[in-house]
């Protein structure tokens, strides 16, 4: 057989690639998103590699307004059937591209839980033609067809994995990288990026080679599992080059800054979001934390509005910070607390 060694099963057929079949033309770079900001350099020197997650990394949650995730984008008529389902919304990074990091000197790949809509969706044609494009990838998938073909976990051909289980992500980033390796590109371990907003799927990667970090620390949906996924999904600052192992804890956590947007008396709030009224005002286990002027709100940035109170991790007070029980008004720094449904003035 032509291109393969060995005598096989006699009266086995086998495939292979015949040396006539003509070469596909180039794929054409898709236009640059009319937010998408200036291409990172193309170094020279050893290839690297960036894999992402889809859900809640390169998307955000289905329909969030940009005022909730800045920066996030709507895609009109592609429906996503991650999670409860809805519009496709793209996460400040999926709408910007990937040219605008350190990722557009690299190669690129996808190992992902969801299945991006299933086979033949829109979703997985848009993906495939907006977000996931650099300059050193376009160049490979022009003349390497392979590249834009979706494999599933029972069958890795391609760089783009889809239905992998949580926890065991880093598997698949290696035989993503054996496949690039079958393909003549050979990427080092400590060139390999992963990215995802699920803080399972970090932790294994250590002792791998790889780096893997956590995104879509400044927001989580609380809505699913208390915050165990990301809410508005990547940030362009969350994608850097920095070695190691990084889960958001570890990461410090990227602090939000306070939105004021939903006004008073506001309902169903996200992280570091206001007005609150009570604990019942914000979403899953967050908590209304009750200012008097424009005292910092732990876990995040900016001053807010004056008077405004706005929902938190608990987690993030700092010890020493007066005790406030969940449910109660406090007035800060005396220790002096009101029954559950006062407002203090």
């Amino acid at each position: 057989v032509p291109g393969c060694t060995g005598s096989g099963v006699h009266g086995f057929d086998y495939c292979y690639a015949p040396p006539n079949v003509s070469p596909q033309p180039p794929t054409p770079s898709p236009m640059p998103l009319p937010n998408a900001g200036p291409s990172s350099p193309v170094p020279s020197g050893e290839p690297c590699l960036c894999l992402f997650d889809i859900d809640r990394t390169l998307t955000a949650k289905q329909g969030s307004s940009s005022a909730q995730c800045p920066g996030s984008k709507v895609v009109q008529d592609i429906f996503d059937t991650a999670y409860s389902g809805g519009q496709l919304t793209l996460s400040e990074l999926g709408a910007a591209g990937l040219r605008a990091t350190f990722c557009n000197a690299c190669y690129l790949g996808v190992v992902s839980h969801g299945d991006a809509g299933g086979t033949g969706s829109h979703e997985r044609d848009y993906l495939a033609t907006h977000p996931l494009v650099t300059d050193t990838y376009s160049k490979f998938s022009a003349s390497h067809p392979g590249a834009s073909v979706w494999s599933t976990s029972s069958a890795i051909h391609s760089n783009l994995v889809l239905g992998w289980p949580d926890g065991e992500k880093q598997h698949a980033v290696r035989a993503v990288v054996d496949w690039y390796t079958t393909q003549g590109v050979v990427v080092p371990a400590s060139k390999v990026h992963f990215f995802g907003d699920r803080t399972e799927n970090i932790g294994p990667f250590a002792g791998t080679g790889f780096n893997a970090r956590e995104i879509s620390c400044g927001s989580r949906d609380f809505s699913i599992q208390d915050g165990m996924v990301g809410l508005c999904g990547a940030r362009l600052e969350e994608i850097v080059d920095t070695p190691g192992v990084a889960t958001c804890s570890s990461q410090g956590g990227h602090k939000l800054e306070l939105d004021s947007s939903p006004g008073r008396h506001g309902t169903n709030l996200g992280i570091c979001q206001g007005d609150c009224d009570n604990d019942d005002d914000c979403m899953g286990n967050l908590t209304c934390f009750q200012r008097h002027g424009t005292e910092p709100v732990p876990g995040c940035s900016g001053t807010g509005v004056h008077g405004f109170d706005y929902c938190h991790e608990p987690s993030t007070v700092p010890s020493g910070t007066y005790p406030r029980p969940r449910c109660d008004y406090c007035i800060p720094f005396t220790g002096i607390c009101f029954p559950r449904g006062c407002r203090h003035w």
